[in-house]
């Protein structure tokens, strides 16, 4: 049994914007025992959403003494539910309908 569930796609099928900043973030969660109960699309749009509470587009992922991102994104992240996530943009606004642009087909498919 893995020490992490991931609901919906493997990490591989996702295609994320910042895969290796994504890998690291899964990687330390997972070093930390913490179970991601969103798939790992809503886990970058957090990452992105939280990203814009620095006024950046998207921050790197990192855990050094110098750089407290990922202590201060579980800070920030740990009061927020799955049907926030789902209703959040990448802009950290909650909206009316649920936000998951990755779901859509496309266009030429």
């Amino acid at each position: 049994m893995m020490c992490l569930e991931f609901p919906g796609k493997s990490f591989d099928e996702c295609k994320f914007d910042f895969p290796d900043d994504m890998k690291k973030l899964v990687d330390l969660l997972e070093r930390d025992g913490i179970k991601i109960n969103c798939d790992l699309n809503t886990l970058e749009k957090l990452w992105y959403a939280f990203s814009e509470t620095w006024d950046a587009h998207f921050l790197n992922v990192s855990n050094t003494d110098e750089d407290d991102t990922y202590p201060r994104f579980l800070e920030w992240v740990k009061n927020i539910d799955i049907d926030t996530a789902d209703h959040m943009n990448y802009y950290g606004t909650v909206t009316n309908e649920i936000y998951r642009p990755w779901d859509r087909k496309d266009d030429d498919e």
